[in-house]
């Protein structure tokens, strides 16, 4: 168990590293994330575990822990209601827009994407929305700070619990059954590319290409309001105009930062550059 001196040194080099902001209340839930990290390392006290965390030049070790507090629970076709206005209002309002400018390429990210069933959401949206010539220049970005989700959304093979609101049309259509998993088809596995980035990390998020429309949901609440406005900047900046953000059903950008434009589409909000 931490003491609230480890507590504060450790919470604190996670916030400087990643912006990500551990409440006070949050000290049971990080001893026992250290506690796993501290078994692998074979060390007996959490000062020696600070000091290490301090030491580690590399910056692997934090990558460690941060992997044990981020939670990656997530699901295909999650949130129905915004992948409905993706795809009867946003998709036709970019592709259309695109066509006026002479140009059939659309770019879209999916930030903190977890083990891919996002990102391969989208891809599978698009390709039942658009005719092949806008799907072949499609280019759907999975970024996330977990290399060990990145590798799993990598393989593209899922639970029955990862597909549990997966309308049945597209699992017979686009996944293979394989005893207890699915594995996604290779036609949307090939749409997505996944890279490791830190949000926080402004140069990391500036090497990024330019995107039409940014999935961005249930990541801000691992910031607080001066990370998070700093993440929505950056973002912003990787943004075409008039491109459009999703974020998290219970997240919004109204005191962070007023960048975005708020609109009400069908019951759902999304952002417009």
């Amino acid at each position: 168990m931490l003491n609230q001196d480890e507590y504060d040194k450790i919470r604190n080099i996670i916030y400087e590293n990643t912006g990500m902001a551990l409440k006070e209340t949050k000290i049971d839930f990080l001893s026992r994330r250290v506690e796993t990290r501290m078994r692998e390392l074979d060390l007996d006290r959490a000062r020696d575990y600070c000091r290490f965390l301090q030491l580690d030049s590399t910056q692997r070790e934090i990558e460690e822990l941060v992997n044990l507090v981020v939670v990656s629970e997530t699901y295909f076709f999650r949130d129905y209601k915004q992948l409905k206005v993706l795809a009867e209002s946003i998709i036709p309002l970019v592709a259309e827009e695109k066509k006026k400018l002479g140009r059939c390429g659309i770019s879209v990210l999916s930030a903190g994407c977890s083990t891919g069933e996002e990102p391969y959401t989208l891809a599978i949206i698009f390709r039942e929305m658009l005719e092949d010539d806008h799907v072949r220049r499609l280019r759907i970005d999975g970024l996330d700070i977990n290399r060990k989700s990145l590798e799993k959304a990598r393989e593209g093979v899922y639970t029955d619990h990862a597909l549990r609101e997966t309308p049945y049309l597209y699992r017979d259509k686009y996944f293979a059954r394989q005893g207890d998993l699915h594995r996604l088809d290779e036609s949307v596995k090939s749409m997505v590319g996944f890279s490791r980035a830190n949000l926080f990390d402004q140069r990391q998020v500036g090497r990024l290409g330019l995107y039409d429309i940014v999935f961005c949901r249930n990541v801000l609440i691992y910031f607080d309001r001066r990370s998070a406005g700093m993440v929505m900047g950056s973002l912003h900046e990787r943004m075409n105009r008039n491109g459009y953000i999703f974020l998290g059903s219970a997240e919004s950008v109204g005191r962070l930062t007023d960048l975005f434009t708020m609109e009400r589409i069908d019951g759902a909000f999304v952002y417009r550059k």
